[in-house]
C-alpha cells in the first residue's frame, strides 16, 4: 500500500474533538416516524455518520439510502427490521496510525472517515474502522476548523502510518502529500522503506534489506555484496540496530545476503544525516529494522515462501487484547539449487594466482530466526520481548595438483531485548536492556597427497591458520520524552554499556610469534538531550547533545548534533545539518591473506596501545522540494574521520602490513528524484564522491584516493502495480574503484614486498548493471494468497571488473 502523508492545521483543531452526530440517531427518529423497530449492534451503528439531509417521505426510500450509501444489509425478524455489515463490501478491520512528522509522536482526537463510517484517533494516534467498508477509496481527515482532508488510499493488512508536518500545522494551511512508495524522504532527513509494499527487491525474489538501501545515493557496494558504504564510511562504521538491540552480523553467505527474513521486517529507516543523539557507537550511517507493528485485527496470519537458496516463514498473532506475537525463520537448503550463486559465493576465496584450482566439496547453510512481542500490561504501559539468532556455516575444499586446501567458517550472532514503556499525559518513560553476542570461528586446513596417492589414507593432513573473533555486548538505557508542549519535543537519557572483546589471528601456526590477539574490556557511560522545537512558523530545530566517558582510555567526549529546517516558499526547504559522532569499535583487517573475504573480518576494542578512538564529524547543506507526487533533493556535505588506521576495512592496499594512524576527508553531493504516476513510481539517485586518506608515514602524509572510492554512481529504477502483477527494474552505473600497480619489488628479510610510489592512483572500468525481479499474486481462496516470484541479476550478463590484485611469484 501507498504510504501517505497529509497535513492538518491548527493546534487548536488538532487536540480538540469534533462530536458528530451517529446513525443510531437518525434511526431512533426513523422509528418515531415510520413506526417500526431496528434491531442493530449497537457498536457498528454508532460508528456511522447520522443522515445530513431530511428523512424520506416513506421507509422505503430510508432502507434504500441505509442499503446503497451505508452499504447495511437489511432483514427481517418478526416485527423487527435486522440491520448488519453487508458483507460482501467490507472487510475485517482497517486501521493505521496518526503521527507528528517530525517528532513521530502519536496525535490524539483526530476524526477519521471512511464512507459513512467514522473513529477517532486514540492516545498513541491509532485508529481503527471494524467492518469496513472496502467500497470507499478514500480516507477523510476532519478537525474543528479545517473541514475536510481527503486521501486516497489502497487497502492492506497492515496498519499504515499518516503522518503530520509540524511547521504546516503551525501556519494553518491544508495541504495534502504522498509519501511516495516504494521510498518516504522524512522531513528529518531520514529516507524509510515499507516492506509492506515492496515484495520483492530489483535481482532478488525477496525484499532484500541492504539490496534496497543500495538504491539510494550515497550508499554504495564496491564489493558487490550487501556491504554497504554510506558516504564515504565503511560498513563496520554503521549501525544496524533491529528492534533496539545493536546487530554485529549483517550478512549470509559470505555477504550474499542480508542476515535477517525480510518478511520478518515491517519497515527500514535509513540515517545518512541528522542522527538524533540517543544513538551513539557509530560513526557513519545508522539503519533501523522494526517489525513490532501490530495487526489492525484480532487473530493470526502468515506466510511460508521457498526459492532456489532457502525456505522461509512468518506468523503474526494479535489478541483481543492488543497483546502481539511476531515470529519469522528462514533456513538454506542443504545443497543449493542454483550453482551460480555458489560458485559466485566461493570464487571470492580464490586467490587470483590460483589459476588451476577447481572445487572439490562446498556448502553453504545459514538460517536466521527473530522474535517479537507487545504485552500490554496496563492501559498506559507495555512491556515488549525481542530475540533473534543468526547463523552462518560455509565449507569449501579447492583442489590443485595434489594439493588441497579446506576452509570451514562458522559465525553465529545471538540478541536479546526487553523494553518497558509507560505514556501517560504526553510524557514517555522507556526502559531498555539489550544483549548481542558476537562468535566466529574461521580455519582453514591443508591437504597435501604423495603423487599416485591421492586417498584419505595417505593424505598429510595440516593446519594452516585461525582466526577466532568474540564480542558480548549489554547495554541499559533509559530515556524520557515530554510531548506535552505543541511545539516543542524534550527528550533526555542514560545508557551505559559494557562490552568484551576477543580476537586471535594467527596467520601461519607453526609462527606463533607473528599471532595478533586482544582482549579488551570497555564501560561506557553516555548522557543525551534533545530538543525538537517549531520555534517560529516556516522553521524546524533539533538541538542535540551527547556527552560519553569511555572508561579504558579515560576519555569525556561532547558530540553536538543539530539538524535545521527553514521552509521556503512554495513546497522547497531549506536543511542544514552537523554532527559529531565517535565509536570504540569497529572491523580491522589483520591479515592480507585473500582466501578470507572482507566481509569477515574481526571486530576490534578500542584500546590505548595499537586501537585509537575513531571520530567523525559531519556537516550537510541541502534543499528539498516535495508535493503531491514528487519528491526532489540535492544535499552537499564534508566528512572527517580521525583515528583511522591501516588494518581497518579498505584503507590501505591489500598487500601492505604496516601499522598507520590517519584521517580520512570526504566530501559528497547526493542527489535523489521520485515521481508517482498512479500505481507507477520512478526514482533516480546519484552521488557524487571524493574521500580522500593521509596516514602519517606514508607517502610523506600526502593524501591518496581511498580503496572503496565510488567517485560517481547513478541508479535509475522503476516500479510498476498493475492488477496484482509487480515490476521492480534498475539499472545501476558507476565509476571502477582505485587500485595500485607496484613500481618495484624489494626482498626483504622475510621474502618480498612491492615498493609504491603513488597508491590508488588508477581507476577499474566504470561498473553498469540492471537487475529485475517480476512477481504475480493469485488468489488461491478466501484468506490464501500465492506470490510467483522471478529475479535476474546482471539481466544484461556485463563483465564487471570488481577488483585487481597483484602478486609476485618467484
Amino acid at each position: 500500500m501507498r504510504t501517505l502523508q497529509f497535513f492538518l492545521l491548527g493546534l487548536a483543531m488538532i487536540q480538540g474533538q469534533i462530536q458528530p452526530e451517529s446513525l443510531k440517531n437518525t434511526l431512533t427518529k426513523a422509528e418515531e416516524k415510520y413506526q417500526v423497530s431496528f434491531t442493530y449492534n449497537d457498536r457498528f451503528i454508532s460508528s456511522n455518520l447520522a443522515f445530513e439531509a431530511p428523512l424520506p417521505d416513506n421507509l422505503t426510500s430510508f432502507l434504500d439510502i441505509l442499503e446503497r450509501k451505508y452499504l447495511i444489509q437489511i432483514s427481517q425478524k418478526q416485527r423487527d427490521l435486522v440491520l448488519s455489515p453487508d458483507l460482501k463490501y467490507t472487510r475485517d478491520t482497517l486501521c493505521g496510525y496518526v503521527k507528528n512528522q517530525r517528532f513521530n509522536q502519536g496525535i490524539p482526537n483526530i476524526l477519521v472517515v471512511l464512507g459513512k463510517q467514522f473513529t477517532f484517533s486514540d492516545a498513541s494516534g491509532y485508529f481503527t474502522f471494524t467492518h469496513a467498508v472496502m467500497k470507499s477509496k478514500t480516507l477523510q481527515f476532519k478537525t474543528l476548523k479545517s473541514g475536510t482532508v481527503v486521501v486516497d488510499y489502497e487497502p492492506t493488512d497492515s496498519c499504515e502510518d499518516y503522518h503530520v508536518d509540524d511547521h504546516e500545522i503551525k501556519l494553518g494551511e491544508v495541504l495534502l502529500e504522498y509519501i511516495i512508495p516504494p521510498i518516504e524522504k522524512r522531513s528529518n532527513g531520514a529516507y524509510t522503506i515499507g516492506l509492506q509494499t515492496l515484495t520483492t527487491a530489483p535481482g532478488s525474489v525477496n525484499p532484500d534489506v541492504l539490496e534496497l538501501l543500495q538504491l539510494l545515493p550515497g550508499v554504495s557496494s564496491p564489493n558487490e555484496n550487501n556491504a554497504i558504504f554510506i558516504r564515504g564510511g565503511t560498513p563496520d562504521q554503521n549501525k544496524i540496530i533491529w528492534n533496539s538491540i545493536r546487530v554485529f552480523q549483517n550478512h549470509h553467505a559470505n555477504g550474499g545476503l542480508t542476515s535477517l527474513n525480510p518478511f520478518g521486517i515491517d519497515k527500514i529507516e535509513l540515517m545518512v544525516k541528522g542522527v538524533p543523539a540517543i544513538y551513539g557507537e557509530h560513526t557513519s550511517g545508522i539503519v533501523l529494522l522494526k517489525n513490532q507493528a501490530p495487526l489492525g485485527k484480532s487473530g493470526i496470519r502468515g506466510s511460508i515462501g521457498a526459492n532456489l537458496l532457502d525456505s522461509d516463514v512468518a506468523l503474526k498473532l494479535k489478541t483481543p487484547r492488543n497483546t502481539f506475537f511476531n515470529v519469522a525463520a528462514r533456513s538454506s537448503h542443504k545443497k543449493s539449487f542454483s550453482q551460480n550463486f555458489t560458485d559466485n559465493t566461493f570464487n571470492r576465496f580464490l586467490e587470483a594466482n590460483e589459476k588451476a584450482t577447481t572445487f572439490s566439496d562446498q556448502s553453504i547453510y545459514y538460517n536466521d530466526f527473530t522474535f517479537s512481542s507487545g504485552l500490554p500490561l496496563s492501559t498506559f504501559s507495555v512491556l515488549d520481548i525481542n530475540a533473534y539468532y543468526l547463523e552462518d556455516r560455509i565449507d569449501y575444499e579447492l583442489y590443485n595438483s595434489g594439493v588441497e586446501f579446506r576452509d570451514h567458517l562458522d559465525a553465529n550472532n545471538l540478541g536479546l531485548g526487553l523494553a518497558y514503556a509507560y505514556s501517560k499525559s504526553q510524557r514517555n518513560w522507556n526502559i531498555q536492556l539489550t544483549h548481542s553476542a558476537f562468535d566466529m570461528d574461521y580455519r582453514r586446513f591443508l591437504e597435501q597427497y604423495p603423487p599416485g596417492e591421492e586417498n584419505e589414507e595417505s593424505a598429510i593432513y595440516t593446519e594452516l591458520s585461525q582466526r577466532f573473533n568474540k564480542v558480548k555486548e549489554t547495554t541499559a538505557t533509559l530515556l524520557y520524552a515530554d510531548n506535552r508542549s505543541p511545539i516543542h519535543l524534550f527528550l533526555w537519557g542514560t545508557e551505559y554499556l559494557h562490552r568484551k572483546v576477543y580476537f586471535k589471528n594467527q596467520p601461519d601456526l607453526k609462527k606463533p610469534e607473528a599471532a595478533v590477539l586482544q582482549s579488551a574490556n570497555e564501560n561506557i557511560f553516555s548522557f543525551f538531550g534533545t530538543l525538537n522545537s517549531n520555534f517560529s512558523e516556516r522553521r524546524l530545530l533539533e538541538l542535540g547533545l551527547r556527552y560519553t566517558y569511555f572508561h579504558s582510555i579515560q576519555a569525556h567526549r561532547l558530540e553536538p548534533r543539530l539538524n535545521y529546517t527553514q521552509y521556503l516558499k512554495s513546497k522547497w526547504a531549506l536543511q542544514a545539518t552537523l554532527e559529531r559522532k565517535s565509536q570504540s569499535i569497529y572491523r580491522s583487517n589483520e591479515t592480507i591473506n585473500n582466501s578470507t573475504d572482507k566481509t569477515n573480518n574481526l571486530w576490534i576494542g578500542m584500546d590505548k596501545a595499537v586501537y585509537p578512538l575513531l571520530k567523525s564529524t559531519q556537516y550537510s547543506l541541502g534543499l528539498r522540494y516535495k508535493s503531491k507526487t514528487t519528491v526532489l533533493e540535492l544535499d552537499s556535505y564534508q566528512r572527517w574521520f580521525d583515528g583511522v588506521t591501516t588494518f581497518n576495512f579498505g584503507y590501505l592496499d591489500p598487500n601492505d602490513q604496516d601499522y598507520h594512524i590517519g584521517k580520512s576527508t570526504i566530501f559528497g553531493l547526493d542527489f535523489f528524484f521520485q515521481k508517482k504516476w498512479n500505481t507507477a513510481n520512478l526514482w533516480l539517485s546519484y552521488t557524487y564522491q571524493d574521500n580522500q586518506n593521509r596516514f602519517t608515514g606514508l607517502l610523506e602524509n600526502k593524501p591518496f584516493n581511498s580503496n572503496f572510492l565510488v567517485r560517481n554512481q547513478l541508479n535509475l529504477g522503476y516500479n510498476i502495480t498493475y492488477k496484482k502483477w509487480h515490476l521492480h527494474v534498475n539499472y545501476t552505473l558507476r565509476s571502477g574503484i582505485p587500485y595500485s600497480i607496484p613500481d618495484e619489488v624489494a626482498e626483504t628479510e622475510t621474502g618480498y614486498a612491492f615498493v609504491y610510489q603513488n597508491f590508488n592512483n588508477h581507476f577499474l572500468p566504470a561498473y553498469h548493471r540492471i537487475d529485475f525481479s517480476f512477481s504475480k499474486r493469485l488468489l488461491v481462496s478466501k484468506g490464501l494468497k500465492t506470490d510467483i516470484k522471478i529475479a535476474i541479476r546482471n539481466f544484461a550478463r556485463n563483465r564487471n571488473i570488481l577488483e585487481r590484485i597483484h602478486f609476485y611469484d618467484v
